[in-house]
């Protein structure tokens, strides 16, 4: 996708998300694995950044890296939103929707590029990024069929 003139709010990355953001520009998406283990793990898991000191979610090692995630993934669920909530006055309908890895982790984002009517649970789904900014790309996700 190209950069868009967004009035979304736009994510500022910090030392933490830096890894994340850095990747999404690449158009790579990325996740967190542990060392000890091989769980993968969301980034965004936490409220806000990651904690100081972020640990693996199976066996609780502080051992983790950033890795590219394969960018497919199945429609896990989702929601239709009609509210027109400031910056997405002209998104609406628009879905948010939870979307499993082929890793196994899962996460929140948008299917773009299908009518919201055209969405099923257990879609395949393949990563898109929206540039967003210079510096910011989201990743989203369409149809891999």
């Amino acid at each position: 996708m190209s950069i868009t003139e967004s009035t979304k709010p736009i994510p500022m990355p910090d030392d933490e998300s830096r890894p994340f953001f850095e990747g999404a520009k690449r158009h790579e998406l990325m996740i967190l694995r542990c060392r000890a283990c091989d769980h993968p793990m969301w980034p965004a898991s936490h409220a806000g950044s990651l904690p100081v000191n972020p640990r693996c979610h199976k066996c609780f090692a502080a051992e983790l890296d950033w890795a590219v995630a394969t960018g497919k993934a199945t429609l896990y669920s989702f929601v239709v939103m009609h509210q027109p909530y400031p910056g997405f006055e002209n998104d609406v309908p628009y879905n948010i929707a939870l979307v499993e890895l082929e890793e196994g982790v899962r996460c929140l984002t948008n299917v773009v590029g299908c009518d919201n009517s055209d969405l099923r649970i257990g879609m395949p789904l393949e990563v898109v990024f929206e540039d967003l900014s210079d510096e910011v790309s989201l990743p989203k996700f369409r149809s891999a069929t």
